[in-house]
């Protein structure tokens, strides 16, 4: 998904991305895959904006609430979202 967003230019006006955690994407021991972290570093590493990962929320597990439509900022050196 993430590399058709790129082909589409999804991402040409985004000016930061805020992760949240990610549970049960490892893949069996034995089949060789690469993980989450490689996949997202290798899709959105070059994009020149601030990322941050692992924010409480998620899939699973207590999650903050991430108000739409709110003006936000997302710290990337200090790994940061505030609204």
């Amino acid at each position: 998904m993430l590399t058709q967003w790129r082909m589409m230019g999804v991402f040409e006006g985004v000016s930061a991305i805020a992760l949240g955690r990610f549970s049960n994407c490892d893949p069996p021991p034995h089949i060789p895959s690469f993980t989450v972290a490689e996949v997202l570093r290798d899709r959105l590493s070059d994009l020149n904006i601030p990322i941050v990962s692992d924010l409480p929320f998620g899939h699973d597990g207590v999650n903050a609430a991430l108000p739409v439509g709110v003006m936000a900022e997302l710290d990337g050196d200090q790994g940061i979202l505030t609204h």
